[in-house]
């Protein structure tokens, strides 16, 4: 019995060239696939830039809190003390 022919139509054929469109494409395509690194490399870039600072204005505000807090518990003692005295005069 015969073999049917085979269609070739049916299979894939790799042809041993390029054409100047591949060429074109493939370039462009690595074009951007750069740039689109290349604009994610600056964004993360800013992005860490605000953190530093964010981090350096966290610790700034720190400071002046815990500063603050210690003012506010001086000059409540203050206070204690001058009604702690006032008291005491007062008394016969």
């Amino acid at each position: 019995m015969a073999q049917p022919p085979i269609n070739t139509n049916d299979r894939w054929v790799f042809k041993r060239e390029i054409s100047i469109p591949d060429v074109i494409a493939f370039i462009t395509s690595m074009a951007f696939v750069v740039l689109a690194y290349g604009t994610l490399d600056k964004r993360l870039a800013l992005l860490e830039a605000a953190q530093i600072e964010q981090q350096r204005t966290d610790a700034r505000q720190d400071t002046n809190t815990n500063r603050l807090t210690i003012e506010v518990k001086e000059q409540l003692q203050r206070m204690n003390d001058k009604l702690d005295r006032l008291v005491e005069k007062t008394r016969p």
